[in-house]
């Protein structure tokens, strides 16, 4: 074995890096248990005001967010310490009142603005107050959290933060868990927030608002949670190329995009976003196994008729621009699947659109005539028929319009129709040959 004496010039340098490192490291704040109830008193250790030493458990978590309403309210150090060592109750009463007036600014003014965009989110008013009680128990200080209600004679009455609707107690626990970890205060912004089953103990309305309450956070902050729940996962909220499935081989752990989990997909892991998205759409699941996802019901129509892809469902679009909601349906549910696109202006302006919200997701599945024209000359789904096979089709179904055309030809007698399909030439078959092959390869 080698050693290596790192000289102190040098390890300043190394210092000097990883702590310019570690600055520039995003904030991250974790939440590990939304479950977990707000206790109802929260007990220092018995010597604390001496030596500053936290309890252990669960309860040192609450008795650290003390220490900073405190700290923040009072703008000393050790305000807390000060507090205790406070003889004069009088002198206590104005420091628990400045103490309160921090809880109000910081929690009531969001627990307003919550209920102001989210009403549904719990049943509790947003005219509320927030009190901090003390007391000395068994030769310890103890904190109480209170809620001050007004009721409708104008009367104050104190209620245990427990007594509260599971809503305002959920808020109350992220909150307090956000804004008084010392972190916050100094970068609220471009954090990572890491949230364990944020939807614990809320009912199915108020996690659809929480939902958008963690958007509105995501929106200068990166999101992470894991959930179970079905209303966490709704595609109509949040982008579904961004739902990763976490799986468990050998002891390790894996993240993958849901579209390509190995896991299959009856399996509980599943079952909460397949409920989530069976609430959009009416297909049967038997058709999302295999998909070709096209622009419309004239390229639809003509799919059918000119393309041979067995075991495969063709499933029309509304319109190249409006396929959103079918890509996502499609990500999530299907075996498989490849979305055609016309190469046009629309055609590579949905492309792009598709990109930046699916990202790989979609990219990788999707086909826009590729090797069929020229490259830099536009081609749409007409332009597969040749020149020649357009102007035979428009005739033998009396169409001015190849698009009208194609929709009659689909309707047409089955003799008929075949005696067409089948006069094709063979530059339109080549092409049919060029997409079939195409489509087959991103297929797989």
């Amino acid at each position: 074995m080698r050693w290596r004496v790192i000289h102190r010039p040098e390890l300043s340098t190394f210092r000097f890096h990883v702590k310019a490192l570690v600055k520039r490291l995003p904030n991250i704040l974790y939440f590990d248990d939304f479950s977990d109830r707000v206790p109802e008193s929260i007990s220092f250790p018995e010597n604390y005001v001496n030596d500053n030493q936290l309890g252990r458990g669960r309860i040192r978590e609450w008795q650290e967010i003390i220490v900073e309403i405190f700290s923040r309210a009072l703008k000393e150090e050790f305000s807390l310490t000060t507090f205790l060592k406070l003889t004069d109750q009088d002198d206590r009463d104005n420091y628990l009142s400045d103490v309160a007036d921090t809880l109000n600014k910081e929690f009531i003014d969001e627990w307003r603005k919550l209920k102001q965009a989210y009403s549904s989110f719990s049943e509790d008013s947003a005219d509320l107050k927030l009190a901090i009680k003390y007391s000395y128990e068994d030769n310890k200080p103890t904190f109480r959290f209170k809620v001050i209600d007004s009721e409708s004679g104008g009367s104050e009455r104190n209620f245990d933060i427990s007594a509260r609707s599971k809503g305002f107690q959920w808020f109350f626990n992220f909150i307090m868990k956000l804004k008084y970890n010392p972190k916050y205060e100094l970068f609220p912004e471009n954090a990572i927030y890491l949230l364990d089953e944020p939807g614990s103990y809320l009912h199915s309305s108020a996690q659809t608002e929480l939902l958008k309450k963690l958007c509105d956070i995501g929106k200068n902050n990166t999101i992470i949670y894991c959930t179970h729940s079905q209303y966490l996962l709704d595609p109509e909220i949040i982008n579904i190329a961004g739902i990763k499935i976490v799986t468990k081989t050998d002891g390790r752990i894996n993240l993958e995009d849901y579209g390509n989990s190995s896991v299959t997909k009856s399996l509980g892991a599943f079952s909460a976003l397949k409920d989530a998205l069976h609430l959009k759409f009416g297909f049967h699941e038997n058709i999302l196994k295999k998909c070709i996802l096209t622009e419309g019901i004239t390229d639809y129509y003509f799919f059918k008729m000119f393309f041979n892809f067995d075991g495969i469902n063709i499933i029309p679009g509304s319109g190249c621009s409006h396929l959103k909601e079918l890509i996502a349906i499609l990500i999530s549910c299907s075996d498989n699947f490849v979305v055609v696109l016309d190469n046009d202006p629309e055609g590579r302006s949905s492309y792009n659109t598709y990109k930046h919200y699916y990202k790989d997701s979609f990219v990788k599945r999707c086909y826009q005539y590729d090797g069929v024209s020229k490259s830099g000359h536009d081609f749409r789904l007409e332009d597969i028929l040749s020149p020649e096979d357009n102007e035979r089709i428009k005739t033998e179904v009396g169409c001015n319009d190849i698009k009208n055309a194609i929709v009659s030809l689909f309707f047409m007698e089955d003799e008929k129709k075949a005696q067409i399909i089948n006069g094709i030439d063979s530059v339109t078959r080549r092409n049919i040959d060029i997409i079939t092959r195409k489509i087959h390869a991103i297929m797989g």
